[in-house]
């Protein structure tokens, strides 16, 4: 590159330089001037307010100094006129004001005039009223009192006022001076009405102008800011060019000194731009430094004889001089960020270039440093760092603590739906087969006793449904259902299941029912769940030869349950943990009595969520009381009898899908009642080969099956079925998965009904009599 080349180059990124560092004062002046018009725009906005303060302050005065309130407006209209010359860009919106403002005016005049109108009438009504005290004196002296009052008050008050002045119209009068009198009442009364409803008419078109300005000036003060922010992002823009600019410079002294000899006087002069501007400095081969900039001086703080002759920091003390050195001796330049201190001893960071300068037979003449002061940045980068650091630290031990507890939600999910199929497997066929001895049982006794087991084993699955929702209860998703029950039949079918569990222990069971009226409403279910636990736990913390007291009562819309035992007690410290959930007073109960604690927990939370309480009060070795507690309405309504269909027989084969062989005996028998023909497959795999072979009217389809699942059969079933064009054969989910969105779950899968374990005989019914035709 030639001398006139490098001139050239210098002279337009000068240019440049000048033209980018002119355009930012430009733009910082443009800035200043868009503060000053958001400034004189809030100045105006605060004039165009005192102007409507002092407009509504006149339509409650009479003295108000209208004058003065048109001079207020005439200055907010002049300092609009001196805002639009000032500021072209806004000409448009600011016209929009000072049309605004001329309304205003004209308001202001018309409100003048009619509060006059009404001041006056006011006056002429009082002196005219003091003028004649003897004559119509009442309806007179409510028209004055109502003339005070009718600005301050709304539409209604005006329409009375207008009824009492066409009272006093129709007031019967004889005498032709009275009349008279009546007549210049009337027209001065008539007139406050009239011009009060034009007040209230023009204050309220005011408002309307009001909101306009402020419109106008929320439309302003949004360009300022929009424009505001293209000035910023303008001036980061022009900051990254003198950023490259620099580094051109750069560039551009190195090739300078390579021509030093030929190019002395130029050198010179740049020489002085580069001294004041650049942070530079001359270093020899030994790393001493021989020349510095005054900017280098201002950025470090030493003087010349502080630092010329010196031993250079860079290329000498500092943690990468060696490798700096080793690559500047090998003919190439070297860039990176470097760190130093000030001569107060204050550190400071500079991005640093440092080019080796060739003399005339191409050796290595000394070196050539520019720096750039990069101290803020660098201090950033590290208040950035940390912050990222602390964040990434807090992000990960969130992370963990989340992935611990939807670990933990998994395995509790996978531990209750596995609990809830294990348990209602069994229970199905427990319940079905109680049920098919209740039909051919005749002896009334052994149906006594199979009522007991019945209801038993209904309240243990309630029980166990409730376990099952413990996590219902903890995100207050529980649903309280009410209905009309006979608490007589209810309670006595509970005590039942108690009687022979005490007399075995050779407990006294005293039982009270007080004041029970024929039927309550509420949800029996989770009361008989909070009564059991109850006595539960009075069964299992008394001990033989004591006595266990259960006392139901109803007053005030209040059902009352006392369980009252001559147990262990409890210490008054536990007591205060008793209802927390899986509490026990200490690992020794747990395996002398048994137990999670997870009973009172429950009762606890479900006695809240009926309105109800759960207390105790006990004592050590004197036993404990538990009072429940919660409202319940009573009513003579007629308790709703369990619906008994009647029995239908039906057509056809139905194919079920069941691995448990209890559960098998027990559907032979309920489809055997029905009249239909069955097949058996003991899981889903089997199921998807017997239907291939054979066609079915219905499918009863278990889920948790060996070899294959009911969802995975069913899915094969339906392929089969779309691709050989068959058909629908219709699919009854019959499974113990009752949690909650496994319902959801089967029919979109493609299951056409849904049936929960235990089964229920008339759910069972209703859809045979869907998809079956009857015998």
């Amino acid at each position: 590159m030639n001398t006139k080349a490098i001139k050239f180059i210098v002279l337009t990124v000068s240019i440049a330089f000048i033209l980018l560092l002119f355009s930012a004062i430009i733009l910082n002046k443009h800035a200043d001037k868009l503060l000053s018009m958001q400034v004189e725009v809030s100045q105006n906005l605060s004039l165009s307010k005192e102007v409507s303060l002092k407009l509504h302050n006149s339509f409650r005065s009479i003295y108000v100094n209208y004058d003065q309130l048109l001079a207020t407006n005439k200055i907010f209209k002049n300092d609009i006129e001196r805002i639009t010359r000032k500021n072209f860009n806004y000409l448009e919106d600011i016209k929009n004001l000072h049309t605004i403002a001329i309304a205003q005016d004209d308001h202001i005049q018309m409100i003048k005039r009619t509060n006059s109108i009404i001041t006056n009438s006011l006056q002429f009504l009082k002196h005219y009223h003091m003028s004649n005290p003897l004559y119509f004196t009442r309806i007179t002296q409510e028209l004055l009192d109502l003339s005070y009052e009718i600005k301050l008050s709304d539409y209604s008050f005006l329409d009375f006022y207008a009824i009492k002045i066409k009272e006093f119209e129709l007031l019967e009068v004889k005498r032709q001076n009275l009349q008279v009198y009546r007549k210049n009442f009337l027209i001065h009364a008539k007139m406050i009405l009239k011009n009060t409803k034009i007040l209230k008419e023009r204050l309220a078109s005011f408002n309307q102008h009001q909101f306009l300005l402020e419109s106008v000036y929320t439309n302003i003060s949004t360009k300022i800011s929009q424009e505001n922010h293209s000035i910023k992002n303008k001036m980061k823009v022009i900051q990254s060019i003198l950023v490259i600019l620099l580094f051109i410079f750069v560039f551009l002294i190195s090739k300078f000194l390579k021509l030093e000899k030929n190019h002395k006087i130029e050198e010179e002069k740049l020489q002085k731009i580069i001294d004041k501007n650049v942070i530079m400095s001359i270093i020899d081969l030994q790393g001493i430094t021989k020349t510095i900039s005054s900017a280098h001086k201002e950025l470090t703080g030493y003087e010349d004889n502080e630092l010329i002759n010196k031993p250079n920091y860079m290329l000498t003390h500092s943690p990468k001089a060696e490798e700096i050195r080793k690559i500047l001796e090998s003919g190439r330049s070297w860039s990176g960020q470097i760190s130093d201190k000030k001569k107060n001893g204050e550190e400071y960071w500079v991005s640093s270039v440092v080019e080796p300068i060739y003399d005339e037979d191409n050796k290595i003449k000394y070196y050539l440093g520019i720096r750039h002061d990069i101290t803020n940045t660098v201090r950033l980068e590290k208040v950035t760092q940390n912050q990222e650091n602390i964040i990434k630290s807090q992000t990960q031990i969130a992370n963990n603590e989340r992935d611990k507890a939807l670990k933990a939600s998994q395995s509790k999910s996978e531990f209750l739906a596995n609990m809830s199929h294990e348990i209602r497997t069994p229970l199905n066929s427990i319940n079905g087969f109680i049920e098919l001895l209740q039909e051919d049982e005749k002896d009334i006794k052994k149906q006594d006793y199979l009522n007991i087991v019945k209801n038993s084993s209904h309240n243990l699955l309630s029980i166990i449904n409730d376990i099952l929702d413990f996590s219902k209860i903890e995100s207050g998703h529980l649903v309280i259902d009410t209905i009309d029950f006979d608490p007589k039949k209810e309670f006595d079918i509970l005590v039942k299941t108690f009687e022979g569990k005490f007399l075995e222990k050779n407990i006294d069971f005293i039982i009270s029912f007080e004041n029970l009226p024929k039927t309550i409403n509420g949800d029996i279910l989770r009361i008989q769940q909070v009564i059991t636990n109850l006595l539960s736990n009075a069964y299992k913390f008394t001990s033989k030869n004591k006595k266990v007291y259960l006392r139901i009562s109803y007053q005030n819309s209040y059902l009352n349950v006392m369980v009252r035992d001559e147990g262990v007690g409890i210490s008054t410290e536990y007591q205060k943990n008793i209802f927390e959930t899986f509490s026990q007073e200490d690992s020794s109960t747990t395996r002398k009595y048994g137990g999670t604690g997870l009973g009172l927990s429950i009762s606890y939370n479900l006695a809240l969520l009926m309105n109800g309480t759960l207390r105790v009060e006990s004592k050590i070795n004197e036993g404990s009381t538990f009072y429940f507690s919660v409202p319940l309405d009573s009513n003579n309504n007629q308790i709703e009898k369990e619906v008994i269909r009647e029995k239908c027989l039906f057509k056809g084969t139905v194919l079920l899908v069941e691995d448990n062989k209890a559960n098998q005996m027990f559907m032979k028998v309920i489809l055997k009642k029905f009249g239909l023909n069955f097949d058996i497959a003991n899981n889903g795999l089997e199921a998807v080969v017997m239907f291939k072979e054979r066609r079915y009217d219905l499918i009863l389809m278990d889920e948790n099956m060996p070899n294959m699942s009911g969802l995975e059969a069913t899915q094969l079933i339906l392929n089969y079925e779309k691709s050989e064009k068959l058909v629908h054969t219709p699919i009854i989910a019959l499974t113990a998965n009752s949690l909650v969105g496994d319902k959801a779950r089967f029919l979109e899968a493609g299951m056409d009904e849904y049936l929960s374990k235990p089964l229920d005989k008339n759910t069972l019914q209703i859809f045979l009599e869907k998809y079956l035709e009857k015998k």
